[in-house]
């Protein structure tokens, strides 16, 4: 999805009437609109470290001239188009009302080619339907889709923005102090995707919006996702013979110009080339063509960024440099694992940002520090005056003029990319003279859409209500679906859920949000129950919930299955801090989990009625390879000689049981998880020969039914690393191996 911006293009798809010579540009130019990417001009990229650089490109080929038919029309009885605001290679974009509520949103109108293929419309409304499921702040929010008058349209959210390709072509190299909390945010954005099985596929600085909070901070909206996928298909084996591909051949992984099978590890790869880019200037490889730069990607040698740019050296941390050369790697194995692993990497900089020195041939001051160093340091501090994306948006149909605001920014914390933002601060921001929702017009949000569809809900039951001869006709159907209404997974919680018997229905693979709001009593804060409903086939299941923070508030969250026995707790951070559940077994009925602030005796229940959490519950079968929570002496996990075990010590003080199910001679050893004092125990004798991050192992005989145990060795009272808002303890989620070997 391209959301648009207010500049009058769309994200990632060059604008109208930009000058070159279209003759020689034409079929490069024709191949870049079918892929819906940007062409790349038949000459190297300019090498000159001190000039303002940017990929080479060429201009996208429309008719100006042609009139719009699509502006002034009203699309399914709801969208009212009044004007056109971006065109590229997959259609145009428009602004839109709504014209029940009066609100503005986005519609992106695919090319009518595209709905005439059977296959191309199913991989459409599939994507539509996972995308329109995603909800992180860092991700342009899909609200509707369809078609109409034979082609293809998605509803989006409305976003005043520049995306960061343009920004990069206008300042230059961006410094990390800018950069980090921008890539942090969309490390969150692909975070959740990725959660949910959708891979990017065609990230590039064009697809990422930036525009800013009313505090000054940078604010990221990530779009196209699902896109790339619906086009797959058609042009995936046509790199040969076009030059075709999904994707951008600059920011392209090896192995999705290979067309091998891709994960998210591909997007890893494409973030590292993004941020080399936007560090450098430059894009990691360049050539005369698209597929020089493809052929590039697969076998040539990558150039450091500071070796790239010795001009920037000073300025471009080693550790920074060390993220792009591990996300660029040419095996996904070598890369990070995760955009979330990158993400905590690029926070760990921010938190601790290195002094720059000076280097060779590097431009320096009066006291000898690098020039774009100090800058750097400066930026970081909020001591110079930052430009941003609202800075230079044009105020496009208000007629006021440039709407250019001139803010100074506040320091960047590392936290920034992890906090909620509401809507006012994420669409009111750079508000000003001209810029107004009078003039802009009120922006549609999700909400809206869900209230507006609930209004027409109840209006259509009551009109069912009005005809008797209707109600005694469909009295057992309406009975049926009542009551799968009520059960059916939800992705906001519904109040009031303080018990078991009013829990909110939840799906595995679905985010729902809440609040904590209103206390229960003086002693007793607002609790949230959720019933995870039971898988649709039989079998056991291993659960993983995560649990994204309240910022003022110290979250617990328990699960606890139908009888109220408790199944494991999840406590291992302080206020403001995530909590995680990495293996929860579930005979697969439904089991309830249960959100709420971990008690203060003394002090209140504390109320939040404006920041909400998000709970997240993944699930996959359990296999005997599996240990899973819980794992104790009332529930030992059975352990069979020759087999290994994979298991986490998800909480402080954990203590995984296995049951030995033959007797024997031989060794039990477990492997080591870095950072943690792992203790074995085997017949009730402690071992406890290795340090942290050292595997255990001990030589034993052993009956049937012989206790073994596993457990982490943590200091006695609260850890000091809990003591910092947010911090987490070290290898809660990472997995040990328990293996146990026959003489």
């Amino acid at each position: 999805m391209k959301s648009p911006n207010e500049s009058g293009q769309a994200p990632g798809e060059p604008g109208e009437g930009e000058g070159a010579d279209a003759s020689a540009a034409q079929p490069l130019a024709e191949g870049a609109a079918r892929r819906g990417t940007e062409p790349t001009a038949p000459r190297a990229a300019v090498a000159d470290p001190d000039a303002s650089t940017s990929e080479p490109s060429l201009p996208f080929l429309t008719d100006a001239e042609a009139p719009d038919t699509w502006i002034g029309r009203t699309i399914d009885a709801r969208y009212k188009v009044i004007t056109r605001i971006g065109r590229g290679g997959m259609g145009s974009v428009y602004k839109v009302e709504h014209l029940h509520m009066g609100k503005v949103a986005a519609m992106k109108v695919l090319h009518r080619e595209l709905a005439a293929d059977r296959d191309v419309v199913k991989r459409f409304k599939r994507e539509a339907e996972a995308v329109s499921r995603l909800t992180h702040v860092n991700t342009v929010q899909t609200f509707d889709f369809g078609s109409f008058d034979g082609a293809l349209y998605l509803v989006m959210e409305y976003v005043k923005g520049e995306d960061l390709g343009a920004i990069v072509k206008r300042d230059g190299p961006l410094p990390f102090a800018r950069v980090g909390p921008i890539f942090a945010q969309i490390c969150a954005a692909l975070s959740e995707a990725h959660e949910a099985g959708i891979i990017h596929r065609d990230l590039k600085p064009e697809n990422v919006l930036v525009t800013r909070a009313r505090d000054g901070r940078d604010v990221v909206k990530v779009v196209d996702f699902g896109l790339a996928k619906v086009r797959e298909r058609e042009e995936a084996n046509e790199v040969t013979g076009r030059g075709n591909l999904v994707g951008t051949p600059y920011y392209m992984s090896p192995e999705q110009i290979r067309s091998d099978g891709v994960d998210a590890r591909s997007d890893v790869y494409s973030l590292g080339a993004m941020l080399y880019r936007v560090l450098t200037g430059e894009p990691p490889f360049a050539g005369a063509t698209p597929m020089a730069v493809l052929t590039k990607h697969l076998t040539d040698e990558l150039v450091p960024p500071r070796q790239r740019v010795p001009a920037l050296a000073a300025a471009i941390d080693e550790r920074v440099e060390a993220i792009v050369m591990r996300a660029m790697a040419k095996k996904p194995d070598e890369r990070f694992p995760s955009v979330e692993v990158m993400r905590i990497e690029l926070e760990a900089v921010l938190a601790t940002p290195a002094q720059p020195s000076g280097g060779d041939g590097g431009d320096v001051d009066d006291d000898g520090v690098p020039r774009l160093a100090r800058g750097s340091l400066e930026l970081a501090r909020g001591s110079l005056p930052m430009r941003r994306a609202s800075d230079h948006i044009s105020d496009h149909g208000s007629g006021q003029g440039s709407g250019r605001h001139e803010r100074s920014p506040r320091a960047y914390e590392a936290t920034a990319p992890r906090e909620k933002l509401d809507h006012d601060e994420l669409h009111g921001a750079s508000a000003g003279a001209g810029d107004s929702d009078s003039a802009q017009g009120v922006k549609l949000r999700r909400e809206d859409l869900d209230d507006y569809e609930k209004s027409l809900r109840r209006r259509g039951w009551a009109r069912t209500v009005l005809v008797p001869v209707v109600v005694l006709a469909l009295a057992g159907g309406a009975a049926l679906t009542l009551r799968w209404w009520q059960r059916r997974p939800r992705t906001v919680e519904v109040e009031p859920n303080n018990d078991a018997e009013h829990a909110t229905k939840i799906a595995a693979g679905r985010a729902i949000t809440g609040k904590l709001k209103g206390r229960i009593d003086d002693s007793n804060g607002d609790r949230d129950f959720f019933e995870l409903m039971p898988a649709g086939t039989p079998g056991a299941r291993v659960l993983t919930a995560r649990l994204d923070p309240i910022p003022n508030i110290d979250l617990e969250l328990d699960v606890i299955d139908a009888s109220g026995r408790a199944l494991a707790r999840a406590d291992s951070t302080a206020v403001g801090g995530a909590e995680v559940l990495p293996d929860v077994r579930s005979d697969g009925r439904a089991v309830y989990l249960v959100v709420r602030e971990v008690p203060v005796a003394g002090r209140w229940p504390t109320e939040n009625t404006s920041d909400g959490y998000r709970l997240l519950v993944t699930a996959q079968p359990l296999t005997l390879d599996m240990a899973a929570e819980p794992s104790d002496d009332a529930s030992p996990t059975e352990l069979g000689a020759g087999r290994t075990m994979t298991g986490y010590l998800g909480q402080p003080e954990d203590r995984d049981v296995f049951a030995l199910t033959t007797a024997g001679t031989g060794s039990i050893e477990v492997s080591g998880i870095d950072g943690v004092d792992i203790t074995l125990e085997v017949n009730g004798q402690k071992v406890d020969a290795g340090a942290y991050g050292a595997p255990e192992r001990v030589e034993a005989e052993w009956a049937a039914g012989a206790r073994v145990a596993v457990a982490r060795k943590d200091p006695p009272g609260r850890p000091p690393e809990r003591e910092a808002t947010g911090a987490r303890i070290v290898g809660l989620e990472v997995p040990y191996r328990l293996n146990v070997t026959l003489k």
